[in-house]
């Protein structure tokens, strides 16, 4: 990833992950697939995951651990409010 998509996604992934998950909460790696469906083909889970910490620290998401059908369970992210 270069510098400028780096420094475009600081600013630009918080509020892309919050509008994603107002209608439902949903985990890491589907976020991931959402995001590259809308255009944001380049985020990786060293950008994602961390934005996804900033936001429940800032108490804005929740999470919690869900069973999967298909392998171990998955950390679901949720809007608190």
């Amino acid at each position: 990833m270069s510098d400028s998509t780096s420094r475009l996604l600081r600013g630009f992934l918080e509020p892309c992950l919050l509008a994603l998950l107002a209608p439902s909460p949903d985990y890491g790696l589907s976020l991931m697939r959402r995001l590259s469906a809308a255009g944001l083909e380049e985020v990786p889970g060293g950008s994602l995951y961390p934005a996804l910490t900033r936001l429940e620290r800032r108490g804005l998401v929740s999470t919690s651990t869900r069973p999967s059908a298909s392998g171990p369970a998955r950390k679901y992210y949720e809007l608190t409010a």
